[in-house]
């Protein structure tokens, strides 16, 4: 690297298998909106471990209520986002990271 160059973040994996460039470790996986919608309900923090098919959160759009699953068993990295808030599709929502055995 050249002095005075900026290092990219790296690439995270997200859920719709896009690569997205976020500061988080290198084995996140980021959640992402699957569409347009509010968030409802966040039922996770920062740092909760998860099981995998455990809630997230909930979005709602046009008066469905669409559920975001834990992909895997793993920890919480950072969550981005409020209930009330509004997102669009692609939206990063969770940030997760598997759990590694041991």
């Amino acid at each position: 690297m050249v002095a005075g160059e900026v290092e990219d973040p790296p690439s995270v994996p997200s859920t719709n298998g896009r690569e997205r460039a976020f500061d988080v470790p290198p084995e996140a996986t980021v959640i992402e909106a699957p569409l347009s919608a509010s968030v409802w309900r966040v039922e996770v923090n920062a740092d909760d471990e998860v099981s995998a098919d455990q809630r997230l959160l909930t979005l709602e759009a046009m008066k469905m209520e669409i559920g975001l699953d834990a992909p895997f068993d793993g920890e919480i990295v950072e969550v981005l986002v409020r209930a009330g808030d509004q997102v669009v599709s692609g939206a990063a929502l969770v940030v997760t990271a598997q759990r590694t055995a041991g």
